[in-house]
């Protein structure tokens, strides 16, 4: 098992590192868009919502007419209560809708690797989280970002599906 993590954690970390990369055909260039915030993360299994914090970088990469772009981003979730921790490493593909001028709805798909720890007991798992939110615009380098995902965790045993909820700021380096 140990050996799996670590390959999840190496092609997260590719995955994040491609989100700064921006090839010089791009026909937007929105520069990297880093956001953070708060969050509540909660499971079928029956846990209670645990309190947290998100952050993620994305880089566009490709545009698609006038109003969408394709981009790649990372993701780190890092959420506790009761001596319960929840930590994720994930990474994936988002879109970009830019009809509107004040607002920026996205989706996006991660992969990736999710922690957990409860006294003892510690379990490293697979994780893949649909999801999607919307960007208010604040001008041209801030936005508040409203977000709400569906983690989907495979370990050995079971399937659990979550929640994760998410508010916070973004703001934008570079670009033109």
């Amino acid at each position: 098992m140990r050996n799996w993590t670590g390959k999840v954690m190496i092609v997260t970390l590719v995955l994040s590192l491609l989100a700064m990369a921006s090839p010089a055909r791009a026909q937007i260039d929105e520069g990297i868009l880093i956001s953070g915030g708060v969050g509540l993360l909660s499971f079928d299994s029956g846990t209670d919502a645990l309190k947290g914090f998100v952050g993620n970088v994305s880089k566009t990469f490709k545009t698609f007419g006038p109003s969408v772009m394709l981009g790649v981003m990372g993701d780190v979730g890092w959420f506790t209560d009761n001596g319960y921790r929840n930590t994720a490493y994930q990474g994936g593909p988002r879109l970009t809708f830019t009809r509107f001028t004040k607002f920026r709805p996205f989706a996006q798909g991660m992969a990736g690797l999710e922690q957990t720890r409860y006294e003892e007991y510690r379990a490293d798992n697979f994780i893949v989280t649909p999801g999607g939110g919307l960007d208010v615009l604040l001008g041209e380098m801030f936005r508040i970002r409203a977000q709400v995902d569906f983690p989907i965790v495979i370990s050995e045993d079971a399937t659990d599906f979550g929640r994760r909820y998410f508010v916070g700021l973004a703001f934008t380096i570079g670009g033109g």
